[in-house]
């Protein structure tokens, strides 16, 4: 490998570019974490973070430039803000993807039970012939 290669700053790709969030200078962006966490990447620029500080944890202010990257925790509370023309993504890990089909899929069993409950038709039953009394 050569040593141009290791030195060259990372460049955004077009395939990046579409999926990252853009900046313009002083924009400033607000991002609730969760469920799971999530992984910030600057792909172009420089990003100013501030997390939401609470009684027991200041606030934290970080700087991450084009290609660096930031796993925020879930339920954190994040202010992005660009230096400059900035963009970053904000990725959402497999596991928090599990976690929210998790929940989509118990609230889809208690509306059917609930529905069920009141007198509505089985989706079982449907298609099947009538009984003969």
């Amino acid at each position: 490998m050569s040593t141009q290669l290791m030195t060259q700053a990372q460049q955004s790709t077009p395939a990046a570019d579409a999926a990252a969030w853009a900046l313009v200078p002083g924009e400033a962006l607000r991002l609730p974490i969760g469920p799971g966490a999530r992984r910030l990447q600057v792909t172009h620029g420089r990003l100013w973070l501030t997390r939401r500080g609470t009684a027991g944890q200041p606030a934290e202010d970080l700087w991450l430039l084009a290609g660096q990257g930031l796993t925020l925790p879930s339920g954190s509370v994040w202010v992005a803000e660009g230096w400059g023309e900035t963009r970053f993504q904000l990725l959402v890990p497999p596991s928090a993807c599990a976690l929210a089909a998790r929940r989509l899929s118990a609230s889809w069993m208690k509306a059917t039970k609930r529905a069920t409950a009141a007198g509505a038709p089985s989706r079982a039953g449907r298609g099947a012939a009538p009984s003969a009394a």
